[in-house]
């Protein structure tokens, strides 16, 4: 305790953590352990004024994070000033990272706040007791540390025996005792997604083909959405279905039962690897100049009302630009049917309907209402002047003058329209 008055009654509240839920459901579980030897050590100080008043308990939480929920609540009633002390069955039950220990404590006693173990006795009003806590925090740290250097040691063991023993079975197996059994009808998704990518040689066409056939991906809390192509790239690059189990970069022989047939597996790993070495190769040659997409966050697309994204294509050694709707280029063309537009063409057309505003009498008053500091004659000589600024100015100026002319231009491709939406000038 520090040397200062206490008060009449030295309101104590108890911290107790546990970092599994294994064991919580016995009737007397650690918890309940770490609680009552909390209340007896408040008990044992009753002489000096200690009196129980609440207990904060985190189950299924790390010692490695501050993150937890009781341990927030109990920080935020530290500074409300509701307890005077926090009892804990040992020290690492606060903290185990040297760092957030020391952060905690200090956060307390700013408040006002003193930290006492129930099984590690030790004055904290005198330097040794500082010294001694400080040394328990990194023995803690150190536990710590070791506890999840023996955790990844048994992961790489259990990988090189062909073991998957961590995180969720991916599409198509499930984990029965310790090990990967195939399901047959999420089986049958992967090899038609294998077989698709050898023929197509495609992500999105693989993509596509899901979503005509109505194949929903199912995330982890449950619910589902259609298939993209990163996500069909991600179960092709899965060794699990090749039967290995991947440590690393390396890989070795799973005891599972491979879903895809070996042959077809190297099959669509080499076309995988070959566009990915054509793909370097090209950003590594090319050292293309940035490009630039002006319209970028104007351009809708008039059926799904998705904002387009900037795309390109190579060919010949030359880069050719697009925009594309982001439905088709997630979903693929079964999702949205919008065609790539050629980036050069739509500027062009926006540019044109741009120059027709230098005659729009509205435009122009609109404009010198909002620049009243301007001389109106130099307002009308820049709008006059529009057409060549429009045809010589650098991209960026483009993109500055397009945001603040429209709201959006939104291409309707089914009727093979642009609808141009401006920006309230009034």
């Amino acid at each position: 305790m520090k040397n200062r008055d206490l008060p009449e009654r030295v309101r104590c509240v108890i911290y107790t953590r546990k970092s599994t839920f294994k064991g919580l459901e016995q009737q007397y579980n650690s918890l309940e352990a770490q609680e009552d030897r909390c209340k007896s050590f408040i008990d044992i100080h009753e002489a000096q004024g200690w009196m129980y008043t609440a207990t904060y308990s985190d189950a299924g939480i790390s010692g490695g994070t501050t993150q937890r929920p009781a341990l927030q609540r109990m920080i935020e009633d530290a500074r409300k000033k509701k307890f005077d002390m926090v009892i804990v069955f040992k020290l690492d039950r606060l903290a185990r990272n040297q760092r957030d220990f020391l952060n905690l404590l200090e956060n307390l006693s700013k408040n006002g706040v003193e930290v006492a173990s129930a099984t590690e006795p030790f004055d904290s009003a005198s330097y040794l007791g500082r010294a001694m806590r400080n040394l328990l925090g990194v023995f803690a740290e150190m536990e710590r540390e070791m506890i999840s250097e023996r955790t990844r040691e048994k992961i790489a063991a259990s990988c090189r025996k062909g073991l998957y023993l961590v995180g969720k079975p991916p599409l198509g197996y499930v984990r029965v005792d310790s090990r990967l059994k195939i399901v047959p009808e999420e089986a049958a998704i992967v090899r038609f997604m294998f077989e698709e990518y050898a023929e197509s040689q495609s992500c999105y066409a693989v993509a596509d083909k899901l979503t005509q056939n109505n194949i929903r991906r199912t995330r982890r809390d449950g619910s589902t959405e259609e298939w993209t192509a990163k996500t069909v790239h991600r179960v092709l690059r899965n060794v699990l279905y090749g039967g290995f189990v991947a440590l690393g970069d390396e890989r070795f022989p799973g005891q599972h039962e491979a879903i895809v047939k070996r042959p077809l597996w190297n099959q669509v790993q080499k076309i995988l690897d070959a566009a990915g070495t054509m793909m370097k190769e090209r950003v590594r040659k090319k050292k293309r100049s940035k490009l630039h997409y002006p319209l970028l966050g104007l351009m809708r697309c008039g059926k799904c009302g998705k904002l387009m994204q900037g795309t390109y294509a190579c060919k010949d050694g030359i880069s050719y630009r697009y925009y594309t709707c982001r439905t088709r280029r997630a979903l693929g063309e079964a999702a949205c049917g919008c065609p790539h537009l050629n980036a050069e063409e739509m500027e062009n057309f926006v540019r044109g309907s741009m120059t027709h505003l230098q005659n729009n009498n509205e435009f122009i008053a609109a404009v010198i209402s909002r620049l009243p500091d301007a001389p109106a004659g130099k307002v009308s000589d820049c709008i006059f002047n529009l057409e060549r600024l429009l045809n010589y100015g650098r991209p960026a100026e483009m993109e500055a003058i397009y945001k603040q002319v429209f709201e959006t231009i939104s291409f309707d491709w089914v009727h093979e329209k642009v609808d141009f939406k401006y920006r309230d000038l009034s």
